[in-house]
């Protein structure tokens, strides 16, 4: 009781700091609460390729490729080192500087290398999430940690533990989410898959939903608007379908059909309506909810043109934007799912798409990036070769782009002065 008193004392005195310090009580993860991340930094693309662009560059002593999450000037992010990467990373970088501010590690669980782990990736896959002043990370191997944002550690689950060997030929890669004050996360593996709701400042189970109809996937989930007059509904895609569920109980309110078989996309809520692509194949899928967020969507539109299999795509100024893992890049309308334009681009397409008002930006895992025109003429205003392996999802930040690489991390072109 005196150990669960002075936790909850410890978080709400680093809230209050982090209130001072600039942050928020919002929710900052890996494509936001709604899976739809277009920001209102405007991205300054002269001069990104020139070498003196490189503010800074630091190496990471781990494996991974989870996506850096920003929260004012300070990037958090996880990889995996040493034997079977049991070693697991949380670590936050100065934005301004390249400084690093802290790392915590944690010995994960015994567990059998997955059947397809490659044994350079690490199981550094998910994203963190920051909420509440609180730093959530999830590891490949069912390890939770959390963190305040000056690291001080503040409880860890092991998934394993309590509920069953990780039964997923590649491990887990679907990044946390905070809904109030429960962290989601979706925990799909080829028997047992299941929702689960931990608690955010104790790290205890809220509730645990079993998917026995789900094998193994690696999608995030998404949360409807908490301004929509109603309880938040938790939206899952997996295995042949799409499900939405109680945030207060984890009870399954619906379930449709009609996905292909294997999800790694994050549905992207967006302006009411709901974007989902499975795969393999690219199946993708407008949703509306005519009846609210409780209520089984009906689909809007359908097309089976090819999206990618990893890679998310992104909503903006009326467009779906994705690049399947050939490299074609295509622009759909979100009003009738049809195509607007398509590109070529080349290599292989694993990170996810980021934009700002005006650019979508994508980047293949070989070291190039595109930046296009977010309108129904996708022009290519700038193609970049940064001749390294690019590890996950950019990131844009102060005008620039934070880019993780197959072993550090860089920031290019943003302006890092106090303004």
């Amino acid at each position: 009781m005196l150990r669960r008193l002075i936790l909850v004392i410890l978080i709400a005195c680093h809230f209050l700091i982090s209130v001072e310090r600039g942050l928020t009580s919002e929710t900052t993860g890996w494509r936001q609460i709604d899976g739809n991340p277009v920001t209102n930094t405007v991205l300054e693309i002269e001069g990104l390729e020139e070498a003196q662009a490189v503010r800074w560059k630091v190496e990471l002593p781990g494996e991974g490729a989870s996506t850096p999450v920003i929260v004012g000037d300070v990037a958090y992010l996880t990889y995996s080192f040493g034997e079977q990467h049991r070693t697991l990373c949380t670590t936050a970088f100065d934005l301004k500087s390249g400084q690093r501010l802290w790392e915590r590690r944690m010995l994960g669980a015994p567990t059998p290398v997955f059947e397809q782990f490659p044994p350079l990736r690490g199981h550094a896959q998910p994203s963190v999430v920051i909420a509440q002043g609180v730093v959530v990370s999830f590891f490949s191997t069912g390890n939770v940690a959390a963190y305040t944002v000056d690291g001080e550690p503040l409880w860890f689950r092991d998934l394993q533990k309590s509920y069953g060997l990780i039964d997923n030929d590649y491990g887990l890669a679907g990044s946390p989410i905070v809904v109030q004050d429960r962290v989601i996360l979706q925990v799909d593996q080829a028997q047992g898959s299941y929702l689960i709701a931990l608690n955010l400042n104790s790290g205890e189970t809220v509730w645990r939903t079993l998917r026995a109809d789900v094998s193994d996937n690696w999608s995030t989930p998404v949360a409807t608007p908490e301004d929509s007059g109603s309880e938040p509904v938790i939206i899952c895609s997996g295995t042949h379908r799409l499900a939405g569920f109680s945030l207060r109980t984890g009870d399954r309110l619906w379930v449709v059909d009609g996905l292909e078989r294997l999800c790694c996309p994050i549905p992207m809520l967006h302006q009411g309506k709901l974007v989902v692509t499975s795969g393999p194949g690219g199946n993708t899928r407008c949703y509306r909810f005519p009846e609210g967020y409780s209520k089984a969507p009906v689909v809007d539109w359908s097309t089976t043109k090819g999206a990618g299999f990893v890679p998310s795509g992104i909503c903006s100024n009326g467009l779906f934007f994705y690049a399947n893992d050939q490299g074609i890049l295509t622009a759909l309308d979100l009003e009738n799912g049809k195509e607007v334009w398509t590109r070529r681009l080349e290599g292989r397409f694993r990170g996810s798409p980021v934009a700002d008002q005006h650019h979508v930006v994508f980047a293949n895992i070989d070291g190039k990036s595109w930046i296009v025109r977010n309108d129904r003429q996708g022009e290519v205003v700038k193609e970049i070769n940064w001749d390294t392996a690019i590890a996950s999802s950019l990131q844009i930040y102060r005008s620039g782009l934070l880019i993780r690489t197959a072993d550090s991390l860089m920031l290019i072109n943003a302006r890092t002065g106090s303004n």
